[in-house]
């Protein structure tokens, strides 16, 4: 997101208006942190409870900061409007096999409450996009489809081709045999 677009999604307190304008600066950062050994049972179970099939590849926390002036930086557990995160997939988690279909989705769970929210992945640089408007704490889940290769065509073909090769070495034989019996009754 845009700077100003940013400084108007963060809610702030009339205090922090006052210091904005008379030109103190507004700092917004994001940080991600792999909580995936210190996720909360709570809300390890809350996410799991949402995922069916899928496989939870990381547990996060997302959260977002404002900081005027050279203040101590405050957390934003929502924004007016939503805010846009790219992050890249760690390698280990991108998908090298041909045979399968990697997607991949993003679970939050925020006062108690989950949701999963859609993603965008793209292949050539390794990174997901979404958009959020809480912060808090999120699981990175991907489910691994088998790709169905369609080889009706590549078989109904492979199996032409041995039909007929079949065929001709039935006609060569043919024509063989034909010859050695006119052969044999000179």
């Amino acid at each position: 997101n845009a700077s100003q677009e940013l400084i108007d999604l963060i809610p702030l307190e009339k205090i922090e208006k006052e210091h904005v304008a008379k030109g103190e600066g507004v700092k917004i950062y994001l940080e991600v942190t792999d909580i995936t050994d210190e996720v909360t049972e709570e809300d390890k179970k809350l996410i799991e409870s949402e995922i069916g099939d899928d496989n939870v590849a990381a547990y996060l926390d997302i959260t977002l900061f404002k900081q005027i002036g050279n203040r101590e930086a405050k957390k934003i557990p929502n924004t007016k409007g939503l805010v846009t995160i790219t992050f890249q997939v760690p390698s280990e988690l991108l998908n090298r096999d041909v045979s399968v279909t990697r997607t991949y989705k993003i679970v939050r769970v925020h006062e108690g409450e989950t949701s999963i929210i859609d993603v965008e992945f793209n292949e050539d640089t390794g990174e997901i996009t979404f958009e959020t408007d809480r912060f808090s704490t999120y699981a990175l889940i991907y489910n691994d489809v088998q790709v169905e290769m369609n080889q009706t065509g590549d078989t109904a073909s492979a199996w032409s081709w041995i039909l007929l090769m079949v065929g001709v070495g039935m006609v060569v034989l043919y024509i063989k045999m034909g010859s050695v019996n006119e052969l044999e009754n000179r």
